[in-house]
This record gives C-alpha cells, sequence and structure tokens, in this order.
C-alpha cells in the first residue's frame, strides 16, 4: 500500500513540474519577435492609461518582474517610491 502511495506521489510530482515554465523558457519567449510585440504593446497600453509622472515608473517595475521575478519587481518598485518621495520633499522645500 505504501510503496502505491509513494508511486502515486511521484506521478503526481512530475506531473505538476512539467507544467511550469522555467526561467530560460520564459526569457526565450520573450527574446522572440512575439514576446517583443507583445511587451510592446503593453508599455504602449501603460503609456495610455496612466499619467505621465508615473508611466515610467510603472513599465520600469513591469520589465523588473518580466526579466528578473516578482521580487526585482517588488524591489523596483520600492525603489521608485522611495525616489518619488524625494522628488516631491525637494519641490515641497523649494517653495518653501
Amino acid at each position: 500500500m505504501s510503496n502505491e502511495l509513494a508511486i502515486a506521489n511521484n506521478i503526481n510530482l512530475e506531473n505538476n513540474n512539467s507544467n511550469n515554465v522555467t526561467y530560460e523558457e520564459q526569457k526565450g519567449f520573450l527574446e522572440t519577435t512575439l514576446g517583443k510585440v507583445i511587451n510592446g504593446g503593453i508599455d504602449l497600453g501603460l503609456k495610455a492609461i496612466l499619467p505621465d509622472v508615473i508611466e515610467d515608473g510603472v513599465i520600469e517595475i513591469k520589465d523588473s518582474i518580466v526579466s528578473d521575478g516578482f521580487a526585482a519587481g517588488v524591489k523596483t518598485a520600492i525603489d521608485n517610491v522611495i525616489d518619488m518621495g524625494k522628488s516631491v520633499l525637494r519641490n515641497i522645500h523649494r517653495k518653501i
């Protein structure tokens, strides 16, 4: 009985692993013409719906997530928010 469970678990693990997309596969797709067209289309869509002030930051975050993963995208987002806050504070101090 335990032997059958072990075999069933191994089959499930193999099936689950075959559905995952590797980093190399994702990067390879993004380097194809279709991948570049889709990425460019997303950039154009973001520029159309976002205010000029934040569109470049959002595109930078998207690019970071696509190229380096979610954790890098979060770090980029945090860095962009910090930079934006510093810029706002500088502008406030100039007006005072």
